[in-house]
């Protein structure tokens, strides 16, 4: 019974995923065909990423935000990830971990870390089993979301039986 209800909650969800993926469609006609979901509020906070991202350097940074989420009395927790920030030309490369609980406005934060404030919104977004992150502008190179400022998010998908699962996601901001 429990088997089957779960059944029924992730099909509730890929039909949800497919009824938004249709209106974004009949709202954008001349737009490639590129699933959408919504995603709540959330507050990351990250860290420059200017290296190769290899497993030792990504370890190394996600641990330094965990620390650094501590001693500023907030929780941390996953998913982590990759965060790129698309400005005009420029890209700018960040780690992050995921905040949950009371975030304070006036927060302070020491160099070089930084909060990001990603709004309740529907996604763009792409899974695989691999990362994809460095291929983001060509995976939504076609979207008009894209052509802007916009935030590229890779997160990983800790599910149970599914190991090397990435999602990545794409929030315009400008």
């Amino acid at each position: 019974k429990v088997l089957a209800e779960e059944k029924i909650r992730s099909m509730g969800r890929r039909l949800e995923t497919l009824s938004q993926t249709i209106t974004e469609l009949e709202k954008h006609p001349t737009a490639p065909a590129m699933p959408v979901k919504r995603l709540p509020l959330r507050h990351v906070l990250a860290l420059p990423f200017d290296e190769d991202t290899t497993i030792s350097h990504y370890t190394h940074r996600i641990l330094s935000l965990f620390v650094q989420a501590h001693r500023m009395g907030l929780f941390a927790s996953y998913p982590s990830g990759f965060l790129y920030e698309k400005k005009s030309k420029e890209l700018l490369r960040y780690v992050f971990v995921q905040l949950t609980g009371t975030v304070p406005h006036d927060l302070t934060l020491p160099e070089p870390y930084r909060l990001f404030t990603l709004k309740a919104a529907n996604y763009y977004y792409v899974q695989g089993q691999s990362h994809q992150i460095e291929l983001a502008s060509e995976l939504f190179g076609k979207l008009p979301e894209a052509a802007g400022d916009c935030l590229f998010i890779e997160t990983d998908l800790l599910k149970d039986n599914e190991v090397n699962k990435f999602e990545l996601q794409l929030l315009q901001i400008s």
